[in-house]
């Protein structure tokens, strides 16, 4: 292990982080050379990413379609049943993937090459810290025939460890459509990936398609702090 996972274990970031006024976004990267200093990264990640919600099985009733509402409470009830068993093998392959170690893993790794930093795995050694923030992260669709989207919802922040300052701060949303591909599916499932496509997925290939999600969470990561570096770096190299 390259780092170390911690949660609330340094409360001057979340104090550092509150300093920051009003500004969901931080940049001061270009006053920074990373080659050679050391990284470490600290996370709040839930375990458990959110797949197959709700939403699969909605049978609110909208007044102003009365008879749509009784049609999709009736596929709600016919799905119900899928939806827990596919429920009962996404635990099951839970089990053999520990997600938020991988995310903060990969996220840290990632970045070094962009930056030039070192990982580092004592947060007492580091120079920098990279505390990664996330709210929310998963697989969502609007229904059992919907297309799967990516949704993330994070917190990304950058902290000069001696002298506590924030250096970077991005606010991270975004919902995007996902093919079967960056799940590790291969071309199997074709371009669009349904929520019925991943609940019929085997507790194995679940467990690849968590894994290669959790890849897919934190190449999101570095690509921001990656695109913010270089932007910072063109800004400096312009003056």
């Amino acid at each position: 292990m390259l780092y170390r996972l911690a949660i609330n274990r340094l409360p001057f970031l979340l104090l550092a982080s509150l300093l920051v006024t009003g500004c969901r976004s931080t940049n001061h990267l270009q006053q920074h050379d990373f080659d050679g200093t050391r990284m470490a990264v600290v996370a709040a990640i839930p375990p458990h990413p959110t797949v197959f919600s709700d939403l699969f099985f909605d049978a609110r009733v909208n007044p102003d379609d009365p008879l749509g509402s009784v049609f999709r409470a009736g596929t709600a009830i016919a799905k119900q049943g899928q939806v827990r068993a596919a429920q009962a093998r996404m635990d099951s392959a839970l089990m053999h993937v520990d997600i938020a170690e991988r995310i903060a893993e990969d996220a840290l790794l990632g970045g070094a090459r962009y930056l030039g930093y070192r990982p580092e795995n004592d947060l007492d050694r580091a120079d920098y810290i990279l505390d990664l923030r996330v709210e929310n992260y998963g697989l969502v669709a609007d229904s059992w025939d919907a297309v799967v989207h990516f949704e993330v919802d994070a917190e990304l922040v950058l902290v000069d460890h001696h002298t506590r300052q924030v250096i970077w701060k991005k606010h991270l949303r975004s919902t995007e459509p996902l093919s079967a591909a960056p799940l590790g599916l291969g071309t199997t499932f074709g371009n669009v990936f349904t929520a019925s496509a991943l609940a019929d997925l085997s507790v194995e290939e679940m467990v690849e398609a968590l894994e290669h999600l959790s890849d897919y969470t934190a190449d999101r990561f570095v690509a921001v702090l990656r695109h913010d570096f270089y932007e910072s770096r063109s800004a400096r190299a312009a003056r």
